[in-house]
């Protein structure tokens, strides 16, 4: 079971075959799972959790240019035009 993705249905499928009282464990162990993994996500400062998926998206953009540059000094022409063509694709 996932507890990040405890959706309605799953709920009500839990709800008929468990107790209340673990189905109330069940819905507050889901609860706490999605304030850690918000607290973890908001980590370093953000106010948001658009800010750290733009910080997120800026790390990545930071990593690739330094991968390319990489390549650029270590690979061929060629084989970095591979690379860069299957970057591409995705």
């Amino acid at each position: 079971m996932n507890l990040s993705k405890l959706d309605e249905e799953t709920s009500s499928q839990l709800e008929t075959v468990l107790t209340d009282e673990h189905f109330e464990f069940i819905q507050t162990a889901s609860a706490y799972y999605n304030l850690v993994r918000l607290e973890s996500l908001l980590q370093g400062g953000a106010d948001s959790l658009s800010q750290t998926k733009i910080r997120i998206y800026d790390k990545h953009g930071q990593d690739l240019r330094k991968l390319k540059k990489l390549f650029r000094k270590h690979v061929s022409k060629e084989e970095y035009n591979k690379f860069s063509q299957l970057l591409k694709k995705d």
